[in-house]
Formats: structure tokens, C-alpha cells, sequence
């Protein structure tokens, strides 16, 4: 008999498949592996990423827990990807933006005092910068 639990443990038991080229991962498990939103890896699927030289990433359909056919997603390519991403340097917009932590350091005051004399003096996190201080 077919309930509700055993629907439940198929479809979760569904989310990495294994065949000959390797391992493959449902939408949701891809992209939190990947550490990446499912919007960007569909994006990578259909147009390709940067993250692997234009190549898209490498899809394969398997019938997912409730029986659909889903597109699962290749591990190698969501191991680059993920790799790529621990690689990236994230710069702010604005150049005169300071993290707190390099504020602090250079005013010779802990991050949380820091914080409670912006907050005293009605300064917002995010138009903290360079000059303000």
C-alpha cells in the first residue's frame, strides 16, 4: 500500500543518483550543495556560467520521488562550481565602504562598541563609510 510515508522516504531518498558517469543531485540538494540559489544553477543549465569557462552544467533527467521526470545535476560540475565560488573575492559597490571589523581595528574599539555608537547617532549599516568616520 502506497501512503503518504512512503512517499515521503521515496522522495527523499531520491535527492542523489548514482550511474555510470557518476553522481547526480535533485534541484534542491545541487543547490545547496553548491551553495548557489536553484534560479542560478537553472541559469547555468540553459546558458551556461563563468564559473566553468561558459560550459553549462551538465544535467541528466531521472524520475525524482513522486515519479516526474526531473533534471539532476552532475556532482563534478557542482563541485567546480562550488570551488570556483569559495575562490571569489566579493568587493562592495562603493570603495569608501568599510566592513566593521576593519573600522574597528583602525579606531581601536570592539565591533559591538562600534555598532552602538552608529546606532546612537542614527548612522544605518549600510551607509557607513571611509569618509563618514
Amino acid at each position: 500500500m502506497f501512503t503518504k510515508r512512503n512517499a515521503r522516504q521515496a522522495y527523499n531518498g531520491s535527492t542523489w543518483k548514482q550511474d555510470a558517469d557518476g553522481l547526480w543531485a535533485a534541484p534542491r540538494a545541487a543547490a545547496k550543495y553548491a551553495g548557489c540559489s536553484l534560479d542560478t544553477l537553472r541559469k547555468a543549465k540553459d546558458a551556461g556560467t563563468a564559473l566553468l569557462d561558459g560550459q553549462c552544467v551538465r544535467t541528466r533527467s531521472f524520475p525524482d520521488g513522486w515519479g516526474r521526470q526531473t533534471d539532476y545535476y552532475w556532482k563534478t560540475h557542482l563541485d567546480i562550481i562550488r570551488d570556483m565560488k569559495s575562490t571569489l573575492v566579493r568587493k562592495p559597490k562603493d570603495e569608501n565602504v568599510i566592513p566593521y571589523g576593519e573600522a574597528a581595528a583602525e579606531l581601536g574599539v570592539s565591533e559591538r562598541y562600534l555598532r552602538r555608537l552608529l546606532k546612537k547617532i542614527g548612522v544605518s549599516p549600510e551607509k557607513t563609510t571611509r569618509q563618514g568616520l
